[in-house]
């Protein structure tokens, strides 16, 4: 794979996310017959990732990507269109590796990447993924939560754990998204610290599920001094304007503007202020923003 093959997926998979949304996307046997018909061969060989062959390709192929959704496809083309040779790209909040892998898929050796992923069945999932680049000194697989402190951090994960689940910090967050969970203690440590002795990103990718204020509360060096360009998610409603907003603030501190992501095929960046950012978590729908110093 390179760029152009992996832009030209993900722009078939956006052309397409719409109709499969409205028709294909979702539970019960209904629905994945008509998958079945519909993709065929393509529906078959991410089944089968699922199930643990060839997991590469759940993700890296056409099915793998539209199953994503717009949000994730529309931040996927975002990056491999604006990441240059000889950038630093950090994932943190990793799950199983697919901006990792897609960066990496994309550019190469010519892009260093860092993922940060500290639930164990996820970060088995990402090296095996990784597993033929495990030797590269330009990727770094670490079984690490980033936060505000170093230590330990408990974190809230599924009783049961699917193929695409999520954890949090946040007592209220795991009330609300998982029927039922339990905690698990992972290592963490502060972005600044992992950078005295790695190099700095000039990209960041943060999906940590209401946690990113303490992320940005361990990066102030990061941030202010080097500023690289952040990718968030934003999620709606009063979970959004209890902590999504309390993270976009922070980094609007550290001079910050704030984009978003064009749903159109343009992909274009539209600016918004701090009351557009309001508006749009107040609409049932969460997305990820870009968070940096200038326009792209």
């Amino acid at each position: 794979m390179n760029r152009e093959y992996i832009l030209n997926l993900l722009q078939k998979a956006r052309k397409d996310c719409i109709e499969f949304e409205q028709r294909y996307q979702g539970g019960g046997l209904y629905k994945k017959i008509k998958r079945l018909l519909k993709y065929k061969g393509k529906y078959l060989e991410y089944i089968l990732a699922k199930l643990g062959i060839n997991r590469k390709l759940s993700f890296l192929s056409y099915f793998g990507i539209l199953n994503m959704g717009l949000r994730e496809i529309k931040t996927a083309e975002f990056f491999v269109k604006n990441i240059k040779s000889g950038d630093v790209f950090y994932d943190i909040g990793a799950n199983q590796g697919f901006f990792s892998l897609l960066i990496k898929e994309a550019f190469g050796d010519k892009v260093e990447v860092h993922s940060f992923e500290p639930v164990e069945q996820y970060f088995q999932i990402i090296q095996e993924r990784f597993k033929n680049n495990l030797n590269k000194n330009n990727i770094y697989l670490n079984q690490l939560a980033l936060s505000d402190h170093i230590g330990d951090l408990e974190l809230k994960v599924p009783a049961k754990m699917g193929f695409n689940t999520t954890a949090s910090i946040l007592d209220d967050f795991a009330e609300r998204y998982f029927k039922k969970y339990k905690e698990i203690k992972v290592k963490c440590t502060t972005l600044d610290d992992y950078c005295t002795t790695h190099k700095y990103p000039t990209f960041i990718k943060i999906d940590v599920d209401g946690s990113k204020s303490f992320v940005i509360n361990g990066a102030t060096t990061t941030l202010s001094k080097y500023g690289p360009v952040i990718c968030m998610e934003i999620m709606d409603g009063d979970m959004g304007m209890k902590y999504s907003l309390k993270a976009v603030n922070k980094l609007i501190n550290f001079g910050y503007k704030i984009f978003h992501i064009d749903d159109d095929q343009s992909n274009d960046l539209i600016e918004f202020s701090l009351g557009d950012l309001i508006d749009y978590i107040k609409i049932p729908k969460g997305d990820n923003f870009v968070f940096a110093k200038e326009k792209l």
